[in-house]
């Protein structure tokens, strides 16, 4: 026969209460539920932390890639204004090594490798007059040849590394992927 408390709660199952280890396994199982869900929110809680850390570490390089960029849009601009400054300028090899200099270029930005010209040619234009103006004192520099299509000819070159030492006479505009950069 069944005896019903006034809670509703049987004698049978309230026998399982005053066992020794009802109360030791219900602390545990409670314990465990609690580990569960603080180490849930814990390992949340560190995840969007890292998250926030990660982003905020995106963010920061993108702004220092952006920097760079609008530092190097400025130094062609330089670069391109002192030659655009005046059409018939007649800049020395060595002029353009004192403007590079004072640029100090090395310091601000490391990974620049060489700062350049070059001279759009068209098929009028010859070789002995782009020697004469541009490249006096570098007889053993060759020009592309100047039938076909017009040329983007390196003439003056401050290289910062020895990778861009040997630029001067490159046909830029030879090369389609620096030709498609060029048109840009």
């Amino acid at each position: 026969m069944r005896m019903e408390t006034p809670s509703g709660v049987t004698a049978r199952h309230k026998g399982w209460l005053r066992h020794p280890l009802a109360v030791p396994l219900s602390v545990l199982v409670g314990a465990l539920a609690f580990t569960i869900v603080l180490a849930l929110y814990v390992g949340h809680v560190l995840r969007v932390r890292d998250a926030r850390r990660f982003d905020n570490a995106v963010e920061a390089l993108q702004d220092r890639i952006q920097s760079r960029l609008r530092d190097q849009v400025a130094l062609l601009r330089g670069t391109a204004a002192l030659f655009a400054a005046d059409a018939d300028v007649d800049l020395s090899r060595q002029e353009f090594h004192d403007f590079v200099s004072h640029l100090d270029v090395r310091r601000g930005d490391p990974g620049l490798q060489a700062i350049g010209f070059a001279l759009h040619l068209g098929a009028a234009d010859s070789e002995a007059a782009v020697r004469r103006r541009w490249l006096p004192d570098q007889p053993d520099v060759r020009l592309p040849a100047a039938a076909g299509p017009p040329r983007d000819v390196v003439v003056f070159v401050e290289a910062l590394d020895d990778q861009g030492r040997g630029a001067v006479g490159v046909d830029l505009a030879g090369d389609p992927a620096l030709a498609e950069a060029l048109g840009r």
